[in-house]
């Protein structure tokens, strides 16, 4: 998690999640899942081995649109691998994917802290995705889920007890800080509760995906929020970061959109 302080070092202007790693677990889902057209033979398999192309915009949980040409995947059909000619034929095109993050419903005393992580595909680019509706910079914007799982983010009570799924903790959040100024031009250290406050208002800002099962319910969905812009709705977080009693920074400011409408409503719950 990236804190970027003001030009005195002595609050923080600014949050943003970086997702690092990469993803172990293998992924494969039939084709027909995300393009009508194609045989239900015909697997497509994604590696996630750097999650660090799924970028975040500063005050946010969910990445923008990553293109196919960002993740190694392949489709097959019988084990051969399909050519570019193959897959036209099967009006399989580019897709894009996305990440969206949030406080997992499983967190408390008894499991520790940990992000829930949905992954989606899109049957359509990335810049197609862009160009079909400002609605779909909005996290909350349906695509079909391609994965999902939980990044532990702190030990739970007993550290020789922190495994939850056969999982032991190992990718903390840690706050990395950028400042704004030389260290020795600052007036003071900065304090941790403005540390805290910053990182706790970017969690609660998280969003619960529409993910979907199939290009059929997808279109459909899709074809409701067009006729209807504007109107697209996410969940908020069962979860939320603790922040009351404490004063939230003023930054990170959020931005018009979903976006402004959970940091509104995460403020002051826990």
């Amino acid at each position: 998690m990236g804190l970027k302080l003001s030009s005195d070092n002595t609050s923080v202007s600014a949050a943003k999640l970086a997702l690092l790693g990469g993803w172990d677990k293998k992924i494969q889902i039939q084709a027909r899942k995300v393009f009508q057209q194609a045989a239900e033979d015909i697997l497509l398999e994604v590696e996630l081995p750097d999650l660090s192309v799924f970028r975040c915009r500063d005050g946010e949980m969910w990445s923008r649109y990553v293109p196919q040409a960002g993740l190694p995947c392949r489709y097959t059909q019988g084990g051969k691998t399909l050519d570019e000619e193959e897959l036209g034929a099967q009006g399989i095109t580019e897709f894009a994917t996305r990440a969206v993050a949030h406080l997992s419903k499983d967190c408390g005393a008894k499991w520790g802290i940990w992000l829930q992580v949905t992954f989606l595909i899109f049957p359509l680019c990335d810049e197609g995705m862009r160009s079909l509706s400002e609605d779909t910079a909005d996290p909350a914007w349906p695509g079909i889920k391609l994965t999902e799982g939980q990044i532990p983010v702190l030990p739970t009570a007993g550290v020789d007890k922190a495994i939850m799924g056969g999982k032991k903790w190992g990718c903390p959040i840690t706050p990395v800080l950028a400042p704004g100024a030389p260290w020795e031009a600052a007036p003071g250290p900065l304090g941790a509760k403005e540390v805290a406050g910053a990182c706790g208002l970017l969690l609660n800002r998280g969003c619960i995906p529409e993910a979907l099962s199939s290009i059929d319910n997808l279109q459909k969905r899709w074809e409701s929020l067009l006729a209807s812009p504007g109107k697209v709705q996410g969940r908020l977080a069962e979860k939320l970061w603790p922040t009351a009693g404490q004063d939230p920074p003023e930054q990170p400011t959020a931005k018009k959109g979903t976006g402004e409408r959970l940091y509104k409503v995460g403020l002051g719950k826990s």
